[in-house]
């Protein structure tokens, strides 16, 4: 279910992401001796900005690397669900065959 729902909401979250990095990568501008107004101010006022001077589509630029992200995400949740979670017991990993799973000893 998550491999399907996660490519729809990376959609919708990619506007905020990208005002997200315009606010972090944004400088001071100085002119001469006084400090001017930043550019993008506020999360709002950045999506605004950005939908005005570069158009609606630029908030969505870097959605394809999102994208391929998720999906080699998905994938390898899918195929290693299995080999993981179902590891029988061998030796003496008395971690790995008591009633915690594994990843509760890395909590």
């Amino acid at each position: 279910m998550f491999e399907i729902i996660a490519p729809i909401i990376q959609v919708c979250t990619i506007p905020l992401d990208t005002a997200k990095v315009r606010l972090q990568l944004q400088k001071q501008p100085v002119i001469g001796d006084v400090v001017a107004l930043p550019k993008y101010r506020g999360m709002l006022g950045t999506v605004a900005t950005i939908a005005r001077e570069e158009g609606l589509s630029a908030l969505w630029k870097g959605i394809v690397p999102g994208l391929q992200r998720q999906c080699v995400n998905g994938g390898l949740r899918i195929a290693l669900y299995d080999p993981v979670s179902l590891e029988p017991c061998i030796g003496e990993c008395s971690f790995i065959c008591s009633s915690f799973p594994p990843f509760a000893y890395v909590i």
